[in-house]
């Protein structure tokens, strides 16, 4: 459930670490998986969000868009923190984990030098300027971190597609 519906609840949020809560469950089944592997890892990091489907999470939908509007200020606040959560995910599997691939979907080929894959599904919920505003500047600074991005959208990106040439390293 989420745990924010308005600004003011971001006060109470404090940044999880990789290894804390549902994510940290994820991390130990993968590496408990990874240590029953003769010599391999699992191919690819758990199924990774980006920003905006990650504080969409967070922020209940609905007072999440209307916040856009009302208090850009906190949804800018919630997606940093997001955004560096997503950063320190990926960190943890670059440093622990060389050879899995950072990208769970879909299953294909993708070289850590190509930088990291997520999904953005929250893309098509926001009009081209709000995706503009509230979407672009968190995935640039993950494909910036990392030398790149792939983004999976399960919806119809045609309109975006002005800020989607604007992915760093697409």
């Amino acid at each position: 459930e989420p745990i924010v519906s308005k600004a003011e609840d971001l006060d109470r949020l404090k940044m999880p670490l990789p290894t804390d809560g549902m994510g940290g469950q994820s991390l130990e089944i993968y590496r408990y998986i990874a240590e029953r592997i003769e010599g391999d890892v699992p191919p690819a990091v758990p199924d990774m969000q980006g920003p905006l489907n990650t504080a969409s999470m967070i922020w209940s939908q609905e007072d999440f868009m209307v916040a856009m509007y009302e208090t850009p200020e906190a949804v800018h606040r919630l997606l940093d923190m997001a955004t560096t959560h997503i950063i320190s995910v990926y960190k943890h599997f670059r440093d622990n984990y060389p050879s899995a691939s950072l990208m769970s979907w879909p299953p294909a080929y993708f070289p850590r030098s190509m930088g990291v894959a997520m999904t953005e599904d929250f893309m098509h919920l926001l009009s081209p300027d709000l995706y503009a505003e509230f979407g672009l500047p968190y995935v640039n600074r993950i494909a910036r971190e990392f030398g790149g991005v792939f983004v999976h959208c399960c919806g119809q990106y045609k309109p975006h597609w002005p800020s989607v040439k604007k992915f760093h390293n697409l």
